[in-house]
């Protein structure tokens, strides 16, 4: 009887017709109101709620700007003019929902910076090393293999290329 005193139900779990959730969640606020309270400037500080207001409109204009670009980014898509760079951020945002997470990527840059150590640079050759990378990417099957060995592929695929159209690539070891 002392419990239904107290405002508690009979066994002394909290208010009855309360479920385990709203109860936490009223103890988690009142905790919280507790230890606002109990810093020694904010209760003396006028500001704070001004300081709240103005902390919760720069966090919705900074998730309002990020869903506007999400909206250009598809808009661009839809219209077929998509930048690299507008690519490669679609391709991240669709990671979590596809639930795909690769640990290695052959891009162009870093294939491109690979052949740079040992090709002097020519007009042709970001191009050639971009469809050599298009075929490694249909054709490579990761079995353990290092990205190294598909860079390595990409290259020599972009030399053969080269070749073929009648590019000469010079080595930078012949210099």
């Amino acid at each position: 009887m002392v419990a239904r005193r107290q405002g508690r139900g009979v066994r002394g779990k909290g208010r009855p017709g309360l479920g385990r959730a709203r109860r936490a969640k009223r103890a988690s606020r009142r905790d919280g109101l507790a230890r606002s309270r109990s810093h020694p400037t904010w209760s003396k500080h006028p500001a704070h709620s001004t300081l709240a207001l103005l902390s919760w409109l720069r966090d919705r204009r900074y998730r309002a700007g990020c869903r506007l670009e999400q909206w250009r980014r598809a808009w661009r898509y839809a219209a077929g003019r998509l930048s690299t760079d507008d690519a490669q951020r679609l391709i991240l945002d669709c990671r979590h929902p596809a639930g795909w997470y690769s640990l290695l990527v052959l891009t162009v840059e870093d294939t491109l910076d690979q052949a740079r150590e040992e090709i002097a640079d020519h007009p042709e050759l970001p191009r050639l090393i971009a469809d050599g990378c298009a075929r490694v990417g249909i054709k490579w099957e990761s079995n353990d293999d290092q990205l190294w060995e598909a860079r390595r592929w990409a290259i020599g695929l972009a030399k053969e290329y080269a070749a073929d159209e009648g590019i000469r690539l010079v080595a930078l070891d012949d210099d």
